[in-house]
Formats: structure tokens, sequence, C-alpha cells
């Protein structure tokens, strides 16, 4: 329902939806003094807060910015290193693999990562580590040809893409690594935590999405990149409607002379009016949306080019110290117990950001069907924590799920490959897509690269038509 309330801002870009390419380009937009508005759709966020406790919407690992350099161009131009170096907690013991017959380390250092393979598997793990050495190899060859290419705008950039993209998949036509062993399989595992991408993985994607999360990792404790970037628009002028736990509710997106042109909230008597605006959610959710039949059903016909077959499930536990056996890693890779699962563990954060040192808080994600019911799914995932964590029920002192799932997404074209994802202009002028289905095979990377191109595209059109 409209109330009486009137918009007083023309911004010159809206974030509609707070998927992180969107905060990307709303970050660099609002560091180059442009007016910028997020319109929060409710996440899902980097934490959610139940029974007390602020909990993380998922296990969290991410490359540092010398391993991703999308990553260190974003925090440079932001000027964020400082803030990022005083969140951030390197991996210093590296990713922990819990298998069915071994646990160790894979260490960020080459000698200490061959090591502990080889107390693991004996001679086998030397063959182990050198199937790592060629995934490097590899990267660097995807480093070479991918430079500054990513992603495409246009039709002629969007062909050249494709042909890169065959390119790439036929210079790396197998993965570098043993899909039989189990820390082979292990590492195809992470690669669905890394990617946004449903299905096996192809080359191309697990070395740009998963290989840098080995060679240097960290987390962000208590803290979320998205949270960052959040943080770093409203301290430039930025305006958010809606916050977490409470989300805006918009009515619908406005469209003249065939352009976007505004978004109408509910409490608001007028449209919040944009020069540009981004998609930063579900296509189908933007449809719903539009008034006019035609700008609907154009859009849908794009939203229809990405179905969602698997969704991230999710738990969270706040348990007692004494329940996390000796030896256990902060983050843990479990791989053999039927899916893969990925745990993080933590200190208890009260949700007013206090830590409880004797509590722990346990977050653990798998990945499962789209239809898959919630329960079914859930006591999967609990099993497995079982193997982790033995007896932890009666250490348990409180239990959640976030309130939203992060999908996995499909792309329905033929020939999809990690390079695959939906064009960065809708089919609506002035709405920009900036979701994780344009470069989904990629994951953060993916992220980041579409966020900081589509900030350059809008910048380009905001300066046109923007009074001097």
């Amino acid at each position: 329902m409209s109330g009486s309330r009137r918009p007083t801002q023309l911004y010159d870009a809206i974030v509609l939806g707070s998927e992180l390419p969107g905060l990307v380009a709303g970050a660099l937009l609002a560091k180059r003094n442009l007016r910028v508005l997020v319109v929060d759709d409710g996440g899902p966020y980097d934490h959610h807060e139940a029974g007390g406790f602020r909990l993380p919407q998922r296990p969290t690992i991410l490359p540092t910015p010398k391993a991703a350099p999308a990553l260190h161009a974003l925090l440079d131009e932001l000027g964020a290193i400082p803030a990022w170096s005083r969140s951030a907690r390197p991996l210093a013991e590296g990713l922990q693999l819990f298998l069915p017959r071994a646990r160790l380390e894979l260490r960020p250092s080459r000698d200490a990562r061959v090591a502990s393979l080889v107390r693991a598997f004996g001679p086998d793990g030397e063959a182990q580590a050198r199937s790592l050495d060629l995934a490097a190899d590899g990267m660097a060859t995807l480093d070479r040809l991918l430079a500054g290419r990513l992603p495409p705008d246009g039709w002629l950039e969007r062909r050249s893409h494709a042909r890169l993209a065959a390119r790439c998949e036929k210079e790396l036509t197998e993965l570098p690594i043993d899909r039989s062993h189990p820390v082979g399989e292990a590492l195809l595992g992470l690669h669905g935590f890394a990617s946004n991408l449903a299905g096996d993985a192809s080359p191309t994607g697990f070395l740009r999405a998963t290989m840098p999360l080995l060679s240097e990792a960290c987390r962000l404790p208590g803290h979320g990149l998205a949270s960052l970037l959040r943080a770093f628009i409203a301290s430039h002028r930025g305006d958010f409607a809606g916050e977490p736990g409470a989300p805006a509710i918009a009515e619908e997106l406005v469209v003249e002379r065939g352009g976007v042109s505004g978004v109408r909230l509910a409490g608001f008597s007028e449209p919040h009016r944009g020069r540009i605006c981004f998609a930063a959610t579900d296509l189908d959710r933007i449809s719903s949306l539009l008034a006019s039949s035609r700008a609907q059903r154009k859009l849908v016909r794009q939203a229809g080019l990405v179905s969602a077959p698997q969704r991230l499930v999710v738990s969270n536990l706040v348990v007692a110290k004494d329940a996390i056996p000796p030896g256990l890693g902060e983050l843990v890779l479990v791989s053999g117990f039927g899916r893969p699962a990925l745990v993080e563990l933590d200190v208890a954060r009260k949700a007013n950001g206090a830590i409880d040192e004797g509590l722990r808080t346990v977050t653990a994600a798998s990945l499962a069907p789209a239809d898959q019911a919630e329960e079914a799914s859930g006591a999967r995932l609990d099993a497995i924590l079982e193997e982790v964590l033995p007896f932890h029920e009666r250490h348990v002192r409180f239990r959640a799920r976030p309130p939203r799932s992060e999908a996995r997404v499909e792309l329905t074209s033929d020939g999809t490959t990690a390079l695959s994802g939906l064009p960065l202009r809708s089919s609506i002028d002035r709405l920009l897509v900036a979701n994780r289905s344009v470069l989904p095979g990629l994951g953060l990377e993916g992220e980041l690269l579409v966020g900081t191109r589509l900030a350059r595209l809008a910048e380009e059109q905001i300066r046109k038509i923007r009074p001097s």
C-alpha cells in the first residue's frame, strides 16, 4: 500500500536486490561520486540473526587479494585494502580434508602440502601433488587467454567471447586431477561451493573458481564481502531502502519511453527515480514488477534462459566448546560420506557482536536438488555432521537455518561452458543484469568481474544523460 512519503532524490543508479555484482557496481559508482540507492530485497546476506546469535549465512572461504586479481583491483579502487586486512583471517593451515580414511591439510605452501599428502597416501600422495602442479600451470594458461576479456558486452563481444570459450575448452581438454582418487573427488566437491553453476566442473571453471582457494585462502569471521560493500556505499552518501530483517517491498518497476526509470516502493506515494537500474536478483522477480505485459514478456523470455536445479542447504549450530574434537580445522571439506559438505568453525558471536568464549558456531553446507524436501536434505546434512562431530547433539545450545538459500544455476542454451551466462544488458533499456547468472561458472571472480564491468557501462551511460 502506498503511503504519503515522497522521494526527494534523483539517483544515478538504483540497485534492485542484494546479490554481489550489484553491490560491487554500486560501491564503485559511489566511489566515483554518483548517487546510489540499494533496494534491499531480504538477502541472502553474509549473516543472519537468530536466538540472540549472529550466524553465518554459509561457510565462507575466499581467495586472498594476492590470489584473486579481480578482488585486489576492486579493493584497491575502493581504498578498502586496509579494512580487508583488518578483517581477513588467512587460513594458515589451509583447507582441511576430512575423508573416511584420512584427515589432512592442504596447506598453501607446496612443500607442506606435499608432505601432508605423502603422510596420508604414501607415494600416491606425490602423484596427487603433481596433479595440483599441473592445475597451477593450467591457471597460467587461462590468465593469458582471458586477460581483460570478461565479461563481454554486445553482440560482437559475445561472439568473440564464444570463440574464446571454445578455445579455452580446447586447450584444457581434461581436468588435471584424478576423479577416482579421494583427494580429487574432494576437490571436485569443493568446486560446488566455489562456483555458482550447477553440474560437473569443467576444466576452465575448476581452475578459475576453485584453484585460487588452494593457493591462498582466507575467511572474514564476523563480516563478509557484501557487508564491507554495503558499509562502503553507506559511507559514500549511498541510501538504502530496507535492511536485514526488514526488506523493502518493491511494488512496480517504472518503465517510460521503453526504458526503466525507477521503482515504486511500498510506503511512498511516488517512485524512486534513477538513471540506471541494476537487477541484482533473479530476473523472474524483476519481471513480476513490470506492469507492461510487453516488457514483462521480453524479460520473462530472458529469465527463461536460466534454471536453478540445485540449492545450498545450510545448518547453523551453536555448541559447547568441548564438542569440537581436537585437531579439527577451522574450515573442513568433508568428502566420501555421500554428498560433499563444507564445515566452518568459529567462536560464537552474540547479535550485538560480543564473543562467547565458551561456545562455538558450526556452519555446515551441502548441495541438494532444488525440489528435494527441506527435511530430507537437512537430515542428510545432519548425518554428515555426525561423522565430523560425533555425539554433538548433546552439546547443541541452539540450531537454526538461514531464512533464504542460495541457488546453483544452469543455463538452458546448448554448449554451456564455465564462461557462459546471461548478457549484461537486459531486454529493457536502462536495466542492467547484475546477478550471479552472468558468469556463474567463475564463482566469486565472475561476480566481481561482472560488477566492475557494469559500473563502467553504467557510468558511461549516466555521464551522457546527466546534466553537466
